[in-house]
């Protein structure tokens, strides 16, 4: 019987992260992340940089312990996807997210991993978003539902493609109207375009204010560990050594 993998799933609200919160997710950080973070118009984009990359490293050491925060080290692999430098000998997989109200990341070990976190009504191109990367079902999806729902529904199917996206590398690179889902209560991938796979895991948690999707390169019918954490409190969410299948909802 094959192991069940295990996924952390991290997130940070920024609105209420107090300052002693975000001082102890920014202070690991590297030169680079901070020049990086300066570039940022907005002080809150640059807060939500730096907390995002902060993050990351405290859950990369929290799965694996034998390195400090501070201590990874990244490279930039195909089309700019940040990935742990080789010489770390580590086969960890991660992904990350942050948009101006939350913060998301997630860790795995040898899985294909992407995640992305919207704010609902946070884009102020949505009528283009929707026109340009949508199939036609899935225009049509959310144009049937009422006028106040409708970003929601919208965000839905976006944060599962960027999540698809950012797992098999591509990013903005992929034909975003190719890839189509139905983003019910069990999202599925209906169809796809070259260089993405059949077989996703996919999982979202949606509140009023924000949509967060998470995919894995994995069959939908395969049993999961996932522990889904709010940082820095214990987990929110914790599945133990049980398993968790892409039909169990946060």
């Amino acid at each position: 019987m094959p192991e069940v993998p295990r996924v952390f799933w991290w997130s940070v609200g920024l609105a209420a992260l107090e300052p002693a919160t975000f001082t102890a997710l920014a202070q690991v950080c590297s030169n680079a992340e901070f020049e990086r973070a300066e570039r940022f118009v907005f002080a809150r984009d640059r807060r939500a940089y730096l907390a995002a990359h902060g993050l990351l490293r405290h859950a990369l050491s929290a799965y694996d312990p034998g390195h400090g925060p501070a201590d990874w080290f990244f490279v930039s692999g195909a089309h700019g996807r940040p990935e742990l430098d080789h010489r770390l000998g580590s086969a960890l997989r991660f992904n990350i997210s942050h948009c101006a109200t939350r913060v998301n990341c997630v860790v795995s070990t040898g899985l294909d991993c992407g995640i992305d976190v919207e704010a609902v009504g946070g884009r102020a191109q949505t009528a283009l978003l929707q026109q340009e990367c949508l199939a036609v079902t899935e225009q049509h999806w959310v144009r049937s539902a009422p006028s106040a729902q409708q970003a929601h529904r919208l965000m839905r199917l976006w944060t599962l493609k960027e999540a698809v996206a950012k797992a098999v590398g591509l990013g903005l690179y992929l034909p975003f109207a190719q890839l189509a889902f139905e983003a019910g209560p069990v999202p599925r991938l209906v169809s796809r375009p070259a260089g993405v796979g059949p077989a996703w895991w996919l999982v979202q948690h949606a509140t009023a204010e924000h949509v967060e999707a998470m995919a894995l390169g994995l069959p939908a019918d395969r049993a999961v560990n996932v522990s889904r954490r709010e940082w820095p409190h214990p987990p929110r969410v914790s599945h133990g050594d049980s398993s968790l299948h892409a039909q169990d909802q946060f």
